[in-house]
């Protein structure tokens, strides 16, 4: 009996790392070029996306800074700061703590965020991190 416990206890923990060290896969739909979002500040504040970080890097301009939403405190705050935003909203999240392929903050954002009634929501793109993808290109920042 405690054997087959034993058994299932190691199966679980390893399935479960397995999982979690995979990759992200977005599509290709999903994902939006720091170029892109970058242009967006030309236009009318209106018709600017809303930007949310997700993470615990510095703040690209007019972010909302929201934080790690796996965290209860930080959920509430999501939750909180979309209360008031229509659900067809061009919304943009990103971390940048790390490459985007290793990030454990979007896909827990993106499936609150769904949770939450938005589908209009895209990733930031920052394969290699916010240093090298958003503030080595001199995009703007909140200092």
């Amino acid at each position: 009996m405690k054997s087959t416990r034993l058994l299932t206890l190691l199966c679980s923990l390893l399935f479960s790392q397995f999982i979690y060290s995979q990759p992200n896969s977005f599509k290709a739909e999903q994902l939006l070029q720091p170029s892109k979002l970058n242009e967006a500040y030309s236009k009318p504040a209106s018709a600017q996306p809303l930007i949310l970080n997700m993470g615990v890097e510095r703040n690209i301009k007019n972010a909302i800074e929201v934080g790690i939403v796996s965290s209860p405190s930080k959920y509430q705050k999501l939750v909180e700061a979309m209360k008031k935003v229509p659900k067809n909203r061009e919304i943009v999240v990103y971390c940048g703590c790390c490459k985007l392929e290793n990030c454990p903050n979007i896909p827990i954002a993106l499936e609150k965020l769904s949770a939450l009634g938005f589908k209009n929501v895209k990733i930031l793109n920052l394969i290699e991190g916010i240093n090298e993808d958003w503030i080595d290109k001199k995009y703007p920042m909140n200092y």
